[in-house]
């Protein structure tokens, strides 16, 4: 009897977190709608009646403070070389997938590994390769390379580390579909579950009732388990599993849509209760008489009279309306999420326990400049796992690693406003007349912020250098969208008078 492959009881505690990231990255309503809490005291009905509003009135900016830092690492410069232009490492970063789509290993790690770091602090990536056993070199470059595929931490089943660190096995599921020929006469063909399980010298696929699939599973002795397994912020040096600063952020984020969606909710129950009586309007269905004989109104709210839409009696969540202090909550727990993300405070200096554990070099680093910091790490990360996936592909196709992959960790953290400033204040100065090369320098930075094709970088770069004086520099083309920029958005320049 075959046993099933059980579950690793330190993915089973990350797995609930896991799906509540991946439901706010994928904005998928069905999850969304699970994310509305019950505030205390507020009725079942009260709740399933707020709930109603909760998707209309969701803030989710979970993809923006995840791909910010991750789109400034990868705006910086990239140093990836290899030893020779005929070296087959070359050939496959030029495209890392399987198929006749191109994607090359950084925009493969922008992408998807870099998102993956930031959201969940882990990224799995298997390295597969064609079955087909190449005859030479020049089959292996022309389509029987390894190529990558990432792997849902939730969908990883079990490993197994030898002495020296490295994987014995691993293990994961996937969810397969078998073509659908015929739509005319076929139904929908339906998912299988499939267990992979990696050794060092085979693949075994099986599905989920234990029986042998001989169509996916191989031999391929190459001597390592092809997984790239790459963490961030792990608790104990001899932890597999990280962590990242989004499983709180993701909570902040909850916790600020709960008190939106309460206080626009109070809003809407308010907004249908007030109705502007006349005289001429008071009935008998409107208005009552007390023992005295004095005209009451009905339904009688303690801050003035009003009139609610229907029988029944709005409920509410809020005493006194104090909508206004919710929001701010709301905004308090929206400006939480985002330092969270750039200071990295819940994952750079706890420990397993969640108490604070002795700072680290880097966590001082956190604390004085938290956004180079972030941007560090992050950079450092993506920089180990490229080098993880050089050597295993390397392996696999017995070839040296000949390949580097380093980013440029220089941050510049100015933002394209404070460039211009600084632009503008040093023509007002005239600093061209006492130092071109200065000047020359100012322009180069704002580049990178005017646009991201390399060819008119490179136009701009040549323009710049060529340009012998401050009246050829902002008559090129970079000169130009400059002044547009500094005359729109931070003064018109005083007007010279007289003669020069």
């Amino acid at each position: 009897m075959l046993l099933p492959i059980p579950k690793n009881p330190q993915l089973e505690k990350k797995e609930k977190k896991w799906n509540q990231i991946e439901g706010l990255l994928d904005h998928n309503d069905d999850i969304l709608i699970d994310y509305a809490r019950q505030f205390p005291n507020e009725t079942n009905s009260a709740f399933d009646a707020r709930k109603k509003y909760f998707l209309e009135t969701f803030i989710n900016k979970s993809r923006d403070l995840i791909s910010a830092p991750v789109n400034s690492v990868f705006g910086q410069a990239i140093k990836n070389n290899f030893g020779s232009e005929n070296s087959l490492l070359k050939d496959f970063s030029e495209n890392v997938i399987l198929g006749s789509n191109l994607l090359d290993l950084k925009t493969y790690m922008r992408d998807y590994v870099a998102i993956g770091l930031r959201a969940y602090g882990n990224t799995i990536t298997v390295i597969d390769k064609p079955k087909i056993a190449p005859v030479s070199r020049e089959d292996e470059r022309n389509g029987l390379l390894p190529y990558l595929s990432n792997v849902r931490p939730q969908d990883v089943l079990n490993w197994y580390l030898d002495t020296d660190g490295d994987f014995l096995w691993f293990a994961y599921r996937k969810l397969y579909q078998d073509v659908w020929l015929n739509p005319f006469e076929e139904r929908t063909p339906d998912n299988k579950e499939f267990h992979f399980l990696w050794t060092k010298t085979d693949l075994i696929v099986r599905d989920n009732q234990g029986n042998m699939n001989t169509d996916l599973s191989f031999k391929h002795n190459w001597g390592t388990v092809p997984i790239v397994w790459q963490t961030t912020f792990k608790t104990r040096p001899d932890d597999i599993i990280g962590n990242a600063a989004m499983e709180q952020t993701s909570n902040y984020i909850m916790t600020m849509n709960n008190l939106l969606n309460a206080g626009v909710h109070e809003l809407y129950k308010h907004g249908g209760s007030l109705l502007l009586m006349p005289d001429d309007a008071i009935t008998a269905t409107n208005f009552t008489t007390d023992e005295n004989g004095e005209t009451i109104a009905k339904r009688q709210d303690k801050n003035g009279m009003f009139l609610y839409q229907g029988e029944i009696k709005p409920e509410y969540l809020v005493k006194q309306l104090e909508v206004d202090r919710m929001m701010q909550w709301a905004m308090f727990y929206a400006q939480e999420a985002a330092d969270n993300e750039r200071d990295l405070k819940s994952v750079a200096k706890k420990g397993t326990d969640g108490e604070m554990v002795q700072e680290s070099g880097f966590a001082k680093v956190v604390d004085r400049e938290p956004l180079t910091a972030s941007l560090i790490s992050l950079a450092s990360s993506l920089e180990t796992y490229a080098k993880k996936i050089y050597d295993k592909v390397s392996k696999i196709i017995k070839q040296q690693n000949d390949a580097t992959f380093e980013f440029d960790k220089d941050f510049d953290l100015r933002s394209v406003q404070q460039k211009f400033e600084e632009i503008a204040t040093a023509q007002k100065a005239a600093i061209g007349r006492l130092s071109p090369t200065m000047e020359k320098e100012l322009f180069r930075n704002i580049i990178g912020d005017i646009t991201s094709d390399t060819k008119t970088q490179k136009i701009i770069l040549t323009e710049i250098d060529e340009a012998g004086t401050e009246e050829e520099m902002m008559d090129a083309q970079i000169g130009e969208l400059v002044k547009k920029t500094v005359n729109g958005g931070f003064g018109k320049p005083e007007e010279k008078t007289g003669t020069e």
